[in-house]
Parts: C-alpha cells; structure tokens; sequence
C-alpha cells in the first residue's frame, strides 16, 4: 500500500523593509514530501539561511511492509521539499532569496522473526536546495545632524542615495536603527533628547517625534540658529512663522511651548550663544539698550553684564552655577575682553589687548579655577593665554613668536592639563601647556588637522592625511582601527566620554558611521555593520542610562 506523508518547518528571518526601512519579521516555510511503500511517515524542517543558502528539509521515514511466514520488509520513502525565505537586508537595501527544490530518500530494512507484520528500518532523509536571488544591501549612509557630547543619548539622522532621511536611535539592547522616517523635504540641521522626547529642527520647523511619526511643534520665519538643553527644557531662539526679525527666547517644557519677550517692542530681542551652565542658561540679547549677557536661574531672568559688539557676534562662556562664571563683554572704552561673574556682579577681569583694543577671547576653558584662552594682541597674534583664580598673574603660551599668530584652535582638557592644535611657522602640531610653558607633542611632516576630541584618558586626532592618532598622556601613537576604513575630518566626537565616534568611508568607498572603543572600530550603519542596524550591537550596549543617539 502506499501513503503520502509531509512535514514542514518555519524559519523567521529579520530585515528592513524595502519601502518603509523599518525592521520587519519574515517567515519562510520548508515543506517536504516523501512517499513510503506500506505505511509510513515523514517529518522534516527546512532552515532558511540569510542571504542565500537554503538548506532543505531533514526527514525521518519509517515504512511498514507486511509479509507472510519469516522474511524480510523494506520500507522506501522519496520526498521533494521547497523552502523559500527573505534574507536580511543592510541598511536600506532589499534581499529576497528563493529556495531551491531537493529531493530525500531513505531506506530502512527490518527482519522479522515468525509470521507476521514487519516493520521496516529508519532511514534520515536530507535535501538541500539552491537558492537563488538579487537585490541592493548596504549602500552609503549620509549621515547628517547629531546629537553632541553632552546628550544623554544617541540619535542620528541617515539619508540613503534616493534622498529618504530617517532617524536612527540606539535601543534598550545597545543597537542602533531607524526608528521613523522624517517628513519629506525636511533636512535636520539640529537634533536634541529631553528626558525620552527627541525634537528635530530644519531650516522652519521644529518636529518632536511621538511614537514613528513627527509632530510640528514651531514653525519660524527665520530658522533656529540656537537651541540649548537645560535640565528638562528646551530652549531656542525664533520669530514666528510670517513675523520675520522679532525674535525671542522660547521654551518648551512638556507640549507647552512659552515665549519670553525679552524686548517687547516688534524688534525683538535676538537671543544668541544659549548655553548651559549646571541647571542655568546663559546667553546674549538685547532689552533695547544695547547687547548684554543674561543667565537663567529656573525662576528669573537677569542681565548680569556686558554682551558682544554685535548680537549676533558669537560668545563664550565657562564656569560653574551660582559662580564663577567667566564670559566676553564689550565696552568701548575696553573693547571685547575677559568678564568675571562672582554669583553677585561682574567686573573686567582682565584687559589682555590695553585700551579700547578688543583681544576678542574664545575658546574659554576652566580648570582647577584657572581659565584658559586664545586672544590677540598687535604684538604677539593669537595665541594662547592663561589666568589664574585670583587674576593676578597673566600667562602668555607665544607659539610663533612675535606678532605672527599661531592660530590656536580647539583648546582641550586632559586630566588637568590643557592641550591645542598651533602653526609654529611649518606644520600645524598637537602641543600641551607644561610648566608655564607651551611644549610640542607632535612632530608629524604634514601635520595635524585642527581639532581634538578627549575620550576617556585619551586625546584623538587626525593626521594631514586622515590617519587617526592618539595621545594617553604619556605618547602619541597611530591608531590600529582595526578594520579597513578611513576617518572623515571634522567629524570626530565623544559619546558619553567611553566612545569616539567618527563618519568614515570603507574599502567599498561607502559612508557612514563607526564607533572605536580603544582597540577596533565598528561599522554601525552601511554594509560594513555586518547587517541591519537593528540587529547589529554596538558599543553603547552597556550603557544602561543610554537612550538613542543621531547621526
């Protein structure tokens, strides 16, 4: 007698979805069957590998033959089983595999004793099928605004090369992937987490994202050139939507957006350089008596000094809460120099350019009380400069000597030390403020690019040819990345002062972003990650106070 028997099994493979880019669950079905002589039974499970291997279905047949008086049965089963399954896709790339077909057999033999119904052996049935497919995987990832340093959490925008832009955030496993796809024509330009609330602002509006969609929250004649975050506040400078020029301090707390009329009349304020400093906010604008320097307490708002020339010059500010805070104030009678907050008042701390002169400083940094700076005088350039707590010793770090500037830039703390990027007059070095005095650290031919990024104990940095070094305090080394990518300039930052992250370009020529922990570099967007962004860890996994992170 013969019988039909089948068995099937499912596998479930992850990707993301073509069209959407959001992760999606895809079943693939392994059926085999096979036919027995007498009655018999075949089970078998097909596995679907991701992108491309199908391995058919692995079935056990029994047959059962009957025979009369002492002899022999045999039981033969064939089967043919299909699998067919989707394959994971890399970023926004689309994968679809089609199992082949394979065809089982198996044959058992049983001896029987006697007269009467004999069974036959088992036999393990095992097909395996070609799979066939295509599709696009990986692809360059743009990566566009991003969170800074300071967010609690991680949050990207990426755009694929057909112009979608979506935002990318680090889940509760360490992973990073697209959570939601932003409005079209929207192209982020700031992104900043309060609390579990992500806010993204283009060139008009800014979106809070609830949920997988974005919901407008301000629409501004003029843009956000400013946005801070202060405990659980926003706060941003706009005019409203068809009010171009009348400007002012907005807040949003919750879904209540509040505005504070800091100039009441149709000029409006100008508030610029929004700064956090411990629980306050710090900033310029101008009442309509000229351009001050305010702070933000949580309950009052108070004009604690002289602000820049200009509204829209940019400031700096350094300090602590409650005071010392440090700032640039200009008067014409002193020009834009150094300005002390003691909690109480202000007064010029120190004239470094004499006169009406302006040494216009920037880059302010407060260690251990003393205050680091880069200015400029008619004799020396610009250089870096120091005070102590107690103002009265004035230090000059003159690189290039004479009235040759050395252009410092990014002005960075290391344990306790202060380090920058200076030209000497041949190459642009790393140097470290040692004993009152300015020490070379770097001796590269092409030199060092500008900027310097701490992470950890470590300072990063890339050379003139986009090689990564690193400096632990002791020596400069070039770092082993580990993988085969090369670092974009200007594009190194810290994330929660464990991680560096850094946009590269792979051996594919594909872009994205990548995270170094200290010995290898990770790909965490593009093909180079191995597979989608939800399924690929990150270093951030551990990061249990972590939340998501853009690009």
């Amino acid at each position: 007698m013969t019988d039909t028997t089948t068995g099937s099994g499912t596998a479930n493979t992850t990707g993301l979805d073509a069209d959407s880019g959001l992760s999606t669950t895809t079943s693939g079905t392994g059926t085999g069957t096979g036919t027995t002589s007498g009655f018999g039974t075949t089970t078998g499970a097909g596995t679907t590998s991701d992108f491309g291997t199908t391995t058919g279905g692995t079935g056990t047949t029994t047959g059962t033959g009957t025979t009369s008086g002492f002899g022999t049965g045999t039981g033969t089963g064939t089967g043919t089983g299909t699998t067919t399954g989707t394959g994971t896709t890399t970023d926004f790339g689309t994968t679809t595999t089609t199992g082949g077909t394979g065809t089982t057999s198996g044959t058992g033999t049983g001896t029987t004793t006697g007269t009467g119904t004999t069974t036959g052996g088992t036999g393990t049935t095992t097909g395996t099928g070609t799979t066939s497919g295509s599709g696009t995987t990986g692809g360059s990832v743009d990566i566009g605004a991003m969170t800074g340093p300071e967010s609690p959490e991680l949050a990207f925008v990426g755009t694929r090369s057909d112009g979608t832009s979506q935002l990318w955030t680090q889940g509760n496993d360490g992973s990073v992937s697209p959570v939601a796809q932003l409005p079209d024509d929207v192209t982020a330009q700031q992104i900043h987490i309060v609390g579990n609330t992500t806010y993204v602002a283009d060139e008009t509006t800014l979106w809070r994202l609830d949920g997988n969609d974005f919901t407008t929250v301000y629409e501004s004649a003029d843009g956000f050139d400013d946005m801070a975050v202060v405990g659980d506040r926003l706060w941003f400078s706009a005019a409203p939507s068809g009010q171009s020029g009348d400007t002012e301090l907005l807040m949003v707390e919750g879904e209540q957006v509040t505005r504070f009329d800091i100039n009441s009349g149709s000029e409006g304020s100008d508030p610029a350089n929004l700064t956090a400093i411990g629980d306050e906010l710090w900033f310029t604008a101008d009442s309509g008596s000229g351009v001050q320097t305010w702070r933000f307490d949580g309950q009052t708002f108070e004009a604690v000094g002289p602000g820049p020339a200009e509204a829209d010059s940019e400031a700096y500010f350094t300090g602590q809460p409650g005071g010392p805070v440090y700032f640039v104030g200009y008067e014409e009678d002193t020009g834009a120099e150094l300005w002390r907050w003691d909690g109480e008042q202000s007064e010029l701390w120190v004239d470094i350019a004499s006169g009406s002169a302006s040494s216009s400083p920037e880059d302010l940094t407060m260690v251990n009380g003393e205050v680091f700076l880069t200015a400029t005088t008619e004799d020396t350039g610009r250089e870096v400069w120091s005070i102590n707590e107690e103002g009265d010793t004035l230090m000059l770090y003159d690189v290039s000597s004479g009235d040759d500037s050395s252009d410092p830039a990014s002005l960075t703390m290391l344990q306790n030390q202060a380090y920058f990027t200076a030209d000497d007059g041949s190459e642009r070095q790393l140097w470290r403020i040692e004993d009152d005095q300015a020490i070379p650290l770097t001796d590269l031919e092409d030199g060092v690019e500008e900027d310097l990024t701490a992470v950890g104990d470590n300072l990063y940095f890339l050379g003139d040819n986009n090689e990564m070094f690193a400096f632990d305090g002791s020596q400069v080394t070039q770092v082993d990345l580990g993988a085969d990518v090369t670092p974009i300039s200007g594009t190194l930052t810290s994330y929660d002062d464990e991680t560096l992250l850094f946009r590269g370009t792979d051996n594919q020529g594909e872009t994205g972003l990548w995270s170094f922990d200290g010995s290898e570099a990770t790909a965490l967007t593009g093909s180079s990650a191995g597979g989608s962004g939800s399924t690929q860890q990150s270093l951030f996994e551990d990061q249990s106070d972590s939340g998501s992170f853009l690009v």
